[in-house]
């Protein structure tokens, strides 16, 4: 049996600065199945204020009530706070043709081959390429969950998923741009010997590299690659008439899935 969330009529409360969503959820009996699909689906903000912890209640064998509150955020994290931190940064990645000759130049009275936007062709025609810098954005999500999400089984989920791209939209990015490069949990003790506070955080490491289309290489043009495949080229060795030289041009062109997909919303943090 699937397991349903609904937000209930009496929904989107305001109270001063605080603001609270309802929800009805139905199909399961375990409470951490319920808490950890209302924070998956409740927004971590709402017009400026921070998503506190919720609040579940049982009103049959598998149905629950769930109310998210709203407020400034001027507390310790408590369970359902959630922390975000992103980088944009270069990543390196070895090519072997440009995107465009902006210009050739030969000794007086010769002409420079047309080399089809290929880097670094040797006289035996092979093409060494070169290194370049390209844009990648990453982030990092946090939530301070309840500890008994840190389960073996949960675990093993995020060790499936992990080093996976997306099959479907996450994050507003479209399917095939974004990798889960890891997952780290954390669980602590706190508090007094008396009262004893059991914490947990667990932190999701993203990256992004985006989906190309219409992608010209040499006279081959329309290719398509999503973020995480790989353009394998091929040249051929021909003679170019007006240089009077043996030149070596894209042929053919491959596209590799390097990586297996997944189904993000596994890791239950919404999508």
């Amino acid at each position: 049996m699937a397991v349903l969330i609904y937000e209930r009529k009496d929904s989107r409360r305001w109270s001063g600065e605080s603001f609270e969503l309802s929800y009805q959820i139905d199909g399961t009996s375990s409470d951490t199945v319920a808490r950890a699909l209302v924070l998956s689906t409740s927004p971590l903000m709402w017009e400026g204020l921070i998503r506190q912890a919720p609040s579940l209640d049982p009103v049959g064998p598998t149905l629950w009530n769930a109310t998210v509150p709203y407020a400034v955020n001027d507390k310790s994290p408590e369970i359902g706070d959630v922390s975000i931190a992103y980088q944009t940064g270069g990543g390196s990645q070895h090519i072997s043709y440009s995107k465009q000759v902006v210009s050739s130049h030969a000794r007086p009275g010769e002409v420079a081959p047309n080399c089809k936007n290929a880097i670094c062709q040797r006289p035996d025609g092979t093409v060494e390429g070169v290194d370049i810098v390209v844009p990648q954005f990453r982030w990092t999500e946090t939530y301070t969950i309840n500890p008994g999400m840190l389960t073996w089984g949960y675990a093993n989920t995020c060790a499936g998923v992990t080093g996976k791209v997306n099959n479907a939209v996450f994050r507003g990015f479209a399917a095939g741009e974004v990798m889960l490069h890891g997952v780290n949990a954390s669980a602590r003790l706190t508090g007094t010997q008396s009262q004893p506070e059991l914490r947990a955080e667990i932190s999701y490491e993203f990256a992004m590299s985006p989906n190309v289309a219409n992608q010209a290489i040499g006279d081959i043009v329309g290719i398509a690659k999503k973020g995480w495949e790989y353009i394998d080229v091929r040249f051929e060795e021909t003679d170019d008439a007006a240089a009077n030289a043996t030149v070596s041009i894209p042929k053919y062109v491959y596209v590799h899935r390097v990586y297996e997909t997944a189904n993000f919303g596994a890791l239950l943090i919404g999508n």
